[in-house]
Parts: structure tokens; C-alpha cells; sequence
């Protein structure tokens, strides 16, 4: 009905099948290709060690239930072994009705930015306890939702003025894995949490190349390189 009516667009992961996966395969060959090629030369010291290469495409669909076919993006992706381990291919895709944004632009900032806002609910609902509301009054939950709600906003802003440019700037308010950082000039010690890694792909990865993403103890430094091939 949507659709027909013309006043909505929708962005959703596509599970994946085997057409989609021979549909993929030309860009996963590809990928496959290019972190050879940068495994090769690493261990020529010829380059930096690269963890994954992914590559972003798009084609038309339709599966046999719908009325019409839609844009599908692909993200062609090979993680790099390890221990010995042979590489391992993570291909995803997305049905759309966008046009505009390029592949790249359209998976990670657009359906990755979704990945992210759950990331936030889920920081106030499991790691600050927001549904904890089992006090016998109103007033006492609605004390317990505001205390929550300062804390995450007391979180985020440390986070964003406090700690830019420190590997303490993408921490999570995770229960268990608390991590102590030396204030040097305040002396104080602050609090923290383990950093963990975005939904979708890194906070400093460009279209081309490699970026560099520095992580807190617990997580591997890595690089990583990202392409876009239409």
C-alpha cells in the first residue's frame, strides 16, 4: 500500500539467498582479490596489515512476492583470518527505495546510522537500567527515568568534551568492564568503559584507501580499507 501510494520510502537488511549471492559474487571476487593483494604485500613490508577490504555495489531485485524490483546495495566484505585461520567473506544487503545516495554513502551512514540510534536506546535501556521501574509509586519511577536520563546525558557529554581526541571518546556505559583512566592534570580518576566497536564499519574509514581506528585495550588496532565499485 505504501508503495502504491508513493508517499514513502524504506530502507531495510535483505537476508540473504542464492541469487543474491551469485548476484554478489563479481564484487566478492573482487574484495577476495584485494586483501590477497594487501596480505601479499604486508608480508613483503610492502604495506600495513589490513584486516578487511569492502567493496560496495548495487543491482536491481525481486523476489517472487513482490510486485516489483528495488534497489538492492550490497556490502562485499572479507574479514582477514586469523591464527591461521582462512579469511572469511561477510557480504550484506539492503533493499531500498532511495535513489540518490552512492551505495557507500546509502549502507553506512544511512542504514548504518539506524544501527546506531538502537545502539543509543540500548545504552539507556540495558546499561543504565532505564527500565528498572518496579517501585510501588509513580513518582518514585518517574525519579528513577530522570536519574537515568542525566546519567546518559552526563555520559555523552564526557564523552564529547571531555575525552575527544583520548581512546575513552567512543566508551560505552557497560556494566562489567570498567576501565580507569588517569586524569593527569585534574588528578583525578575517571571511570569508564571498555570502547566498543561501531554497528557498521568505522568512525574514521573513507571510501578509498585505508583509516587508521584506535581502540581501548581488549580491542585490536586494525585497519581497514573500504571501496566503491557501482
Amino acid at each position: 500500500m505504501i508503495l502504491d501510494e508513493g508517499n514513502a520510502d524504506f530502507i531495510f537488511g535483505l537476508t540473504g539467498n542464492a541469487v543474491l549471492s551469485r548476484r554478489a559474487e563479481g564484487w566478492m571476487k573482487n574484495a577476495r582479490g584485494h586483501l590477497a593483494l594487501h596480505q601479499s604485500m604486508h608480508v613483503q613490508k610492502y604495506g600495513p596489515v589490513v584486516q578487511s577490504m569492502r567493496l560496495f555495489g548495487e543491482f536491481e531485485y525481486a523476489a517472487k512476492s513482490w510486485s516489483q524490483a528495488h534497489r538492492v546495495v550490497l556490502k562485499a566484505e572479507v574479514l582477514a583470518g586469523s591464527n591461521g585461520a582462512p579469511n572469511k567473506d561477510n557480504e550484506r544487503f539492503v533493499v531500498t527505495t532511495l535513489r540518490s545516495p552512492t551505495p557507500n554513502s546509502l549502507y553506512q551512514q544511512d542504514y548504518c546510522g539506524r544501527g546506531q540510534a538502537e545502539n543509543g536506546i540500548k545504552q539507556v535501556k540495558c546499561d543504565l537500567k532505564s527500565d528498572r521501574t518496579s517501585a510501588s509509586t509513580f513518582i518514585a519511577n518517574f525519579g528513577r527515568l530522570l536519574l537515568t536520563a542525566a546519567a546518559y546525558v552526563l555520559h555523552q557529554q564526557l564523552r564529547q568534551l571531555g575525552l575527544q581526541g583520548t581512546r575513552l571518546a567512543s566508551a560505552q556505559p557497560q556494566d562489567g568492564h570498567p576501565l580507569a583512566v588517569q586524569n593527569c592534570r585534574a588528578g583525578q580518576t575517571i571511570q569508564g568503559s571498555r570502547a566498543a566497536p561501531p554497528a557498521c564499519g568505522l568512525p574514521g574509514q573513507i571510501n578509498t584507501g585505508t583509516g587508521l581506528s584506535t581502540t581501548l585495550p581488549g580491542w585490536q588496532e586494525t585497519r581497514h580499507a573500504s571501496l566503491s565499485m557501482t
